[in-house]
Parts: C-alpha cells; sequence; structure tokens
C-alpha cells in the first residue's frame, strides 16, 4: 500500500496543540503514530494525492513573494519552506509544502518538485525556475513569477468584473420576466376570459406567450439545462468542437479585440520572462504554445517557431498572422530584434496591452450597466402596458 498525505490536530498534556501534514499508508497507521508520539485527541483527514492537488492564484503568487523574501535573506530553501508552512493553517498549504520538502530532501531540484503539482504550478512557471536554478538567478526568476501572477489575476479580475453586473441583471430580468409570465399574467387572463372582451394584438400575443410557458416551460428548462450541458461537456472533451466554439467567440465584433488583447498581454509578458532568464527562443515559443488557451494562438505559435527555426526573424514569423499580431507588435519587435531589446520592448507590450484590455473592460462596463437597466425596464413595461390596455377598454365600454 502506498503513502499518501494526511492533516492532522492533536493536543499534549497541558493544553499544548499543534497541527501538520505527514505520510502514512491508512489513517488508522497515521492515527496510531500520533498516539505513540504522545498526542491525544488526535483529529487525522486524508488529502488527496500531489497530482490532484490545487490551490488558487493568490496562494501561489503568496508562495512565490514568500519564498522570494526568504530567499533573498539568505534563508536556505529547506528551512524557507519549514517556516512558510507554518504561516497558514490551510491543509491543502500543509501539503503542498510537505511535498515540495520531501521532493528537495531526495535530492530534487524546485522545478522539478514543483513540475510534480501540476495543477498548482504552470509547465511555463517550471521551466522558468529550472533556468533560474541553473544560471544561478532564482531570485529573479521568483520575482518575476510575482509579477507575472499578478499581472494575470489583475486581467481575469477585470474581466470578472465587468461579466458580473450585467449577468446578474440578466438573470434577474429573467426571473422577474418568468414570473409575471407564469404568476400574474394567467390571473389577469382569467379576468379578460371572464369579461369577454376582444384582447388588442399585444395582449393576445402575451397571452400566448404566457400559456405556453405555463404549458412546456418546466420541458423547455429541462432541454435547455441538457443542452447547455451537452456543449461544456462536449467543449471539455472534443477539440474539434472546442475550436469551434472558439473560433465562433474569436469572430464577435466586440469581443474579438478584447480577447486578443487579453491573449497578446499574457504572450508578450511570457516571452519577455523567458527570454531574460536566458531559455532558447524555440523552447520559449513551445512553452507560450502549451500556455494558450486558444487552439488556434496554440497553432500559431508552433508555426511561428517552425519559421524562426528556419531562419526567419521573429517579427516576419509574426507578420504572418495579421489578424493576431497588430501592426504595433511588428514594429516593436522588429526594433527590439535590432537592438538587442527584444525582452523590454516585449515587456512594454505587455504593459500596453494590458491596460488597453483593463480600460476598454471598463468602458464596456460603464456602457452595458444602463442599457442592461433600460432593456429590463423595457420589457416590463411592455408587459405591463399589454395587461392594462385591455383593462382601459373594459373601463370604456362600462
Amino acid at each position: 500500500m502506498t503513502n499518501r498525505y494526511f492533516h492532522w490536530h492533536a493536543s499534549k498534556a497541558g493544553g499544548i496543540k499543534q497541527y501538520g501534514v505527514f505520510k502514512a499508508q491508512s489513517r488508522s497507521q497515521a492515527q496510531r503514530l500520533l498516539k505513540q508520539q504522545g498526542w491525544h485527541r488526535c483529529r487525522v483527514k486524508a488529502l488527496c494525492i500531489p497530482q490532484r492537488l490545487s490551490l488558487s492564484t493568490a496562494w501561489i503568487t503568496w508562495f512565490y513573494q514568500q519564498l522570494f523574501i526568504t530567499i533573498k535573506a539568505g534563508v536556505p530553501l529547506l528551512e524557507a519552506l519549514s517556516q512558510m508552512q507554518q504561516l497558514r493553517r490551510c491543509p491543502r498549504w500543509q501539503m503542498m509544502l510537505a511535498h515540495i520538502k520531501a521532493q528537495l530532501e531526495q535530492g530534487s531540484q524546485l522545478s522539478t518538485a514543483l513540475e510534480s503539482l501540476p495543477r498548482c504550478f504552470t509547465p511555463m512557471e517550471c521551466q522558468l525556475l529550472y533556468a533560474g536554478e541553473t544560471t544561478g538567478q532564482l531570485e529573479s526568476v521568483l520575482d518575476y513569477l510575482v509579477q507575472y501572477r499578478r499581472r494575470m489575476t489583475a486581467l481575469k479580475k477585470a474581466l470578472i468584473q465587468a461579466l458580473t453586473y450585467p449577468l446578474i441583471v440578466i438573470l434577474v430580468s429573467l426571473l422577474v420576466t418568468g414570473i409575471m409570465l407564469t404568476v400574474v399574467v394567467p390571473k389577469f387572463a382569467e379576468f379578460f376570459h371572464k369579461a369577454n372582451q376582444a384582447l388588442p394584438v399585444i395582449t393576445q400575443h402575451l397571452m400566448t406567450v404566457s400559456q405556453w410557458l405555463v404549458d412546456y416551460g418546466s420541458t423547455a428548462l429541462i432541454l435547455l439545462a441538457l443542452i447547455s450541458f451537452a456543449v461544456v461537456w462536449g467543449y471539455r472533451h472534443h477539440v474539434r468542437w472546442r475550436n469551434k466554439c472558439q473560433h465562433f467567440l474569436l469572430s464577435l465584433p466586440g469581443l474579438r479585440q478584447l480577447l486578443h488583447q487579453h491573449a497578446l498581454a499574457r504572450s508578450c509578458y511570457t516571452l519577455s520572462l523567458l527570454l531574460r532568464t536566458g531559455i532558447h527562443l524555440n523552447e520559449a515559443f513551445d512553452i507560450i504554445a502549451q500556455g494558450q488557451y486558444w487552439l488556434v494562438l496554440q497553432h500559431c505559435w508552433q508555426h511561428i517557431k517552425i519559421s524562426v527555426s528556419q531562419g526567419n526573424a521573429l517579427s516576419q514569423a509574426l507578420a504572418q498572422y495579421p489578424r493576431y499580431f497588430p501592426n504595433l507588435t511588428l514594429q516593436l519587435v522588429s526594433m527590439g530584434e535590432a537592438t538587442g531589446q527584444l525582452d523590454t520592448l516585449l515587456s512594454q507590450l505587455a504593459s500596453y496591452y494590458n491596460t488597453s484590455f483593463i480600460d476598454n473592460m471598463k468602458r464596456i462596463n460603464s456602457l452595458v450597466e444602463p442599457l442592461s437597466l433600460v432593456v429590463v425596464g423595457a420589457v416590463v413595461a411592455l408587459i405591463v402596458t399589454a395587461l392594462y390596455l385591455p383593462m382601459f377598454q373594459i373601463g370604456n365600454v362600462m
């Protein structure tokens, strides 16, 4: 039986309490080992295997930051990990550091230890750390990774903030409209039926929609949920379907520019980091291609690698895809190649696209918020008008 990680919390006589993570073959063996060491009231919880361990971006950023600070202060790596392990009581945090320490004690490098945690650390980050270890620039690489994670977090946060409010407004409006059509409108329909009065066209259409929702609304919701599940499942498990969905998203006029800016900001900053740490250009292209979310951009970077390996300049290779790399990118890359400052200009490009993406998201959000309110108000006004027009007619007849 293979050992697995367990998180424990126990106490000793005198009120001493402690917690930690260690390996054992089973929960009962873990409790027995703790009792042999004099611990009582042992609470032991089994943790997942390292390959399935995941932590949020904020936690990984904090890990890089603390590791950078302790190593810069001259603290040995194993001692730094031990100190970091005592800073937070989260079982997954404890397990991650315990696993890294165990790998280092067995003679592995830090980059190799992090590679065994694929859901926490990306291949690009491991390659950067390996380059930093071999060139003696580990401190600089850790500092770069902190900045990289912060930039990616800022981009993601801007995207989430821009989409949250409109989505909430849309969901609330759909809920209110559904309640009005399935609860309120049927009661008015009974009243109009008893009045035996001819209804306006808009009211007749409203009654038809309301009756359809009452009869088939639950079935439609079930079908919509099944279709959504099928689309998400196909997107995750079928490359061809995912490629078609991504092509559709990248072809939308308003969304295309934002997605391109996000991808360019990430790619430029990643390539800048890789070049600064001395990684060969072809290896850098492989890492960037692996880190791309969009399949079409993965293919672009793979073809760019082939073009550069054939002797073409990077700016010439990028010029083959004008849809994804605008003239500003080509000009600065060409200038960087001519002056030998490619990593610096790529970093400036990343900052420019990062700022442009955030500004555009704020601008769209400022437009979508009032527009969504206007749409919701128009729908509610339409329903109210359709309900009250017949009542005015009945009042005039009486």
